[in-house]
């Protein structure tokens, strides 16, 4: 099998056909994909799979809370107290004035008035495939479609605002928490 999430919901439609009952699955197995010979060593062809599924629920977005939830006590029980990381990427400078550049490219569309391409290229895209803008079908999906787009509510000139006290906010960050700057490290000297 190389999904282990259409066997789940095959299962739910021949326990409940009408598709109706509330249910939550969940599952851990071995799955397999396509591999060819010469693949890279990095895609096993026998992996686990681990999932949870919540059907037919009166509030998706609180199922899609419940699942996040699950998984994040699942993975701290597992043995990870806290997502660590370096923080010198947030000093590396090529990072930092990429980030910063972009930005300001964002803020300079704003005030000019001119429509990111990446955001027609989307709604191009979308448009083709029949979905909307608008259309969320996850949690993630709706609430950043919420927080991301703004509908008539909500003007342009608001967006123009708050597009440019973000900048102001990244220029800050960079002036505050300065990129390292790259250093040679200096030849030690051996004596023999």
């Amino acid at each position: 099998r190389p999904d282990l999430t259409v066997p789940t919901c095959r299962l739910y439609l021949e326990r409940h056909p009408a598709a109706a009952t509330p249910a939550r699955y969940c599952y851990n197995g071995p799955a397999f994909r396509y591999r060819p010979l010469d693949a890279p060593k990095g895609n096993p062809r026998e992996f686990r799979q681990a999932g949870l599924e919540a059907f037919a629920v009166d509030n998706p977005d609180a199922a899609d809370a419940e699942i996040v939830s699950l998984a994040v006590t699942a993975v701290r029980a597992a043995g990870l107290k806290q997502l660590g990381y370096k923080a010198e990427w947030g000093r590396n400078p090529w990072f930092r004035f990429t980030h910063l550049f972009c930005i300001l490219y964002v803020v300079y569309e704003a005030i000019m008035g001119i429509r990111c391409p990446l955001t027609e290229w989307e709604e191009l895209w979308r448009a083709r495939a029949g979905q909307s803008m608008g259309e969320g079908s996850t949690f993630i999906g709706r609430y950043a479609h919420d927080y991301l787009f703004w509908d008539e509510h909500l003007s342009y000139q608001s967006i123009k605002v708050m597009t440019v006290c973000f900048g102001i906010i990244v220029v800050q960050g960079v002036v505050m928490y300065p990129p390292r700057w790259f250093r040679r490290k200096k030849a030690v000297a051996t004596t023999p």
